[in-house]
């Protein structure tokens, strides 16, 4: 049995079963038990009443007795016994008077009992009840009651009650209900009731997860495109939750295997662009002419730094993703590190028209890897330089900000804008993603691998930083914004 329908089914089949006919022994142990207890204070009340009656129809018979005779006493305990069932027996001075169905010692004992014990005496002996007790007359003396109620005995075989009634027409009548076909159609009942029931739980349990299984046997064929979809209706928000998750991760590792094939593209991309250059220019080398010699050479240095430059930066982006780049930690002085960069970005491009203007700095330090958030700033500050218009100033600024958590947390917020052709807006999200260029002509110009901005947001996420490219609101240019978390009483002195 290895369908889960089967096992979900049966299991809750068995226990709503069991629990059923469990239930209902209990409940008829517990009406049978308290039907009983009914019956035995309501026998208990009705023989005592019984009682009472019999001792005062045997004080009325002793007046009759004493003041009318034997023959009126007599005639009224026969009266008693046609209507009532009843012997009455009075013992008066040690004298029995009066006859009786029960047992002759019986009488005697519960005439000596009320002699020597106070109140009503009550005995039930077989079908015959016998009360006794014993009264005093005016002029002090004693006699004993004892009367005999005989009960109406059960009916005897071959007498019949009245008959059923019959049914009415178009009414629905079942016979024999507390017998054994009673007991079959209630349970068959039931277990039809149950089957509906547990069909629908298991039904609505099982599907979702065939639906889930066949999803993710589509997705380990190649179909990276399957999805559970939305499930409503079945049981259980988690079900619904689970397909949601399955459904985001369907997702996400389809966006990693499809830039994964990206990336292997560009990179094939990459590298096959400068070797045929290489093949082409050693080709010319070797024709040995003078002239050509040497451009061809320096063709070739330049092929290779390009291919130095591009694995260097493969490598760098494989450590920064593995989380092996960050090693330990410094303390890092921005502003420091600012000034060096602004330096060496100035002598690069000294023979340009382009200038870096450092707008404001904060004496800031934090604790991360110096190499590592300099290869990142770099990397902005030497894209801003480049593209920005000539005769035109990359602005570059160092504050604190505070957060906006009262929990001591500052931020180091660098700002860097050029005066560019800025980024168009569909294509902002998609800047740090390793080869992606908006203008294949111009990347291929500035001699950019599409990897710096890629570093940099590594390098930013791994100091548990922000970084936010946008379009600048005045004018033209592009403003990109890092943010680092420092410390309370990071701001140097």
């Amino acid at each position: 049995m290895r369908s889960i329908f089967l096992k979900f089914f049966l299991s809750v089949f068995i226990t709503v079963v069991f629990s059923s006919v469990i239930s209902s022994i209990v409940t008829y142990s517990i009406s049978h038990r308290s039907l009983e207890n009914v019956r035995e204070r309501f026998h208990a009340h009705f023989t005592t009443n019984l009682a009472r009656s019999l001792v005062v129809m045997g004080k009325s018979a002793y007046i009759v007795y004493e003041s009318q005779g034997q023959e009126a006493f007599t005639s009224f305990v026969h009266e008693m016994q046609d209507s009532m069932r009843t012997d009455i027996v009075l013992f008066i001075d040690g004298t029995v008077i009066g006859h009786h169905k029960g047992s002759d010692s019986q009488v005697a004992f519960m005439a000596q009992k009320a002699a020597d014990l106070p109140g009503l005496q009550i005995e039930e002996v077989s079908s015959l009840l016998y009360a006794a007790k014993q009264y005093q007359t005016q002029s002090g003396q004693h006699y004993v009651v004892v009367g005999v109620h005989e009960f109406m005995p059960p009916p005897r075989p071959g007498i019949q009650g009245p008959p059923p009634r019959k049914p009415e027409p178009g009414s629905l009548h079942v016979t024999g209900m507390n017998s054994k076909t009673g007991i079959v159609i209630r349970l068959i009942i039931l277990g039809l009731i149950a089957s509906l029931v547990c069909f629908g739980l298991a039904r609505s349990f099982s599907l979702p997860i065939r639906r889930l299984r066949s999803a993710s046997r589509q997705i380990a064929e190649g179909d990276l495109t399957a999805r559970v979809g939305p499930m409503r209706g079945f049981a259980g928000r988690e079900l619904a939750e689970l397909a949601h998750d399955f459904d985001e991760m369907a997702t996400q590792m389809q966006s990693l295997v499809e830039t994964q094939k990206r990336l292997i593209r560009d990179i094939s991309h990459e590298l096959r662009s400068p070797l045929a250059r290489l093949h082409v220019a050693l080709e010319l080398t070797r024709t040995q002419d003078p002239k050509i010699i040497g451009s061809m050479l320096n063709r070739i240095e330049k092929e290779a730094q390009r291919l130095n430059v591009l694995i260097g930066e493969l490598l760098t982006l494989t450590r920064i993703e593995h989380g092996s780049e960050l090693g330990g930690k410094d303390d890092v002085h921005l502003d420091e590190l600012i000034r060096d960069l602004i330096k060496d970005v100035r002598f690069e491009f000294s023979n340009s028209l382009k200038a870096v203007e450092l707008l404001h700095v904060d004496q800031l330090h934090l604790q991360g890897n110096k190499e590592l958030l300099h290869r990142a700033l770099e990397n902005v500050l030497r894209n801003a330089v480049y593209y920005t218009a000539d005769k035109t100033v990359v602005e570059i600024a160092l504050r604190k900000v505070d957060g906006e958590e009262n929990d001591g947390q500052g931020w180091a917020e660098i700002t860097i804008r050029d005066h560019g052709p800025g980024i168009p807006e569909n294509e902002l999200a998609y800047v740090t993603k390793p080869f992606y260029r908006v203008s294949s002509a111009r990347d291929r110009q500035s001699g950019g691998t599409g990897i710096g901005l890629s570093i940099t947001a590594k390098a930013v996420s791994l100091h548990n930083g922000q970084i936010t490219i946008t379009n600048a609101d005045v004018g033209s240019g592009l403003l990109v914004v890092i943010r680092l978390p420092i410390s309370q009483g990071s701001e140097c002195t």
